[in-house]
C-alpha cells in the first residue's frame, strides 16, 4: 500500500519540480514517446474519451489535451492533494484508492496508467478496472520502470519518502496482462531505467 502523505504534501510543487534535472530530462523523454504513440493509434482530430488512472497533477493530461483538443479526460488518484489541482485544471476527476474502491463511468477510447503500477502491490483490482472501462479498441498506454539495477535510485528515493515500490519485469507485466485477456500492442523502452507498454483488449477471435 502506497503511503499518500509525501504526494499531498509535495503536490503544489509537483509539476515544478518534474521539470527540473535529471527528473526534467527523464519526463521529457517519456513525455515525446507518449505522444509518438498516441499519433500512432489515435487521430487528432478524433472525440475519445481518456481515462488517467493515477493521474497526479495532470502533467500528461496537459500534454495529450493539447494534442487530442476534442478528448475528454477522467482522472482517478488516491492523493487529495494532487487531485484537487488536477480538478481545478477542468478536468473531471475522482479520489479514489484503485486497490480498494471501485469505479464504473463506462467505456474509454484510451486508458493511461503512467507511474501508477509500480506503487501498487497486488494490481488485480486495477486490472479489473481496465477490464470493465474498455472495449476491443481501447488503447491502454502503461509507463513502468525498468527492471534493472540503476533503479535501485528509484526504489530507495521512495522508501526515504515512506512509499514502497514494487518493481517488476517486463516479462512479469505481461503475463499479469496476458492472464486478464490483454495483448501487447507496442512497447518502447523510453529510457535507461522506463518503458511504455501498449496495450488492448484481446478479440474475440483471438481468444478462440
Amino acid at each position: 500500500m502506497v503511503k499518500t502523505d509525501s504526494f499531498n504534501i509535495g503536490a503544489p510543487t509537483y509539476a515544478e519540480r518534474a521539470n527540473k534535472g535529471l527528473w526534467g530530462w527523464l519526463k521529457s523523454k517519456e513525455k515525446k514517446a507518449l505522444l509518438n504513440q498516441i499519433d500512432h493509434f489515435i487521430s487528432a482530430d478524433q472525440e475519445c474519451r481518456l481515462l488517467d488512472l493515477g493521474c497526479g497533477v495532470g502533467i500528461y493530461a496537459d500534454l495529450i489535451s493539447k494534442k487530442l483538443l476534442k478528448a475528454s479526460i477522467t482522472g482517478i488518484d488516491r492523493s487529495s492533494g494532487m487531485i484537487e489541482i488536477f480538478r481545478a485544471k477542468g478536468y473531471k476527476a475522482f479520489h479514489l484508492n484503485l486497490e480498494t474502491q471501485p469505479f464504473s463511468e463506462g467505456i474509454f477510447d484510451i486508458i493511461m496508467i503512467l507511474g501508477l503500477l509500480e506503487f501498487v502491490k497486488n494490481p488485480q483490482p486495477i486490472l479489473s478496472i481496465l477490464k470493465t472501462s474498455s472495449d476491443e479498441d481501447t488503447k491502454i498506454f502503461i509507463l513502468v520502470p525498468r527492471f534493472t539495477p540503476l533503479n535501485i535510485f528509484y526504489f530507495l528515493y521512495h522508501y526515504f519518502q515512506h512509499t514502497r515500490v514494487f518493481l517488476r519485469s517486463r516479462v512479469n507485466y505481461l503475463k499479469l496482462f496476458s492472464e486478464s485477456d490483454f495483448e501487447l500492442l507496442n512497447e518502447h523502452r523510453v529510457t535507461p531505467v522506463s518503458r511504455l507498454l501498449v496495450f488492448q483488449r484481446l478479440t474475440k477471435r483471438n481468444l478462440q
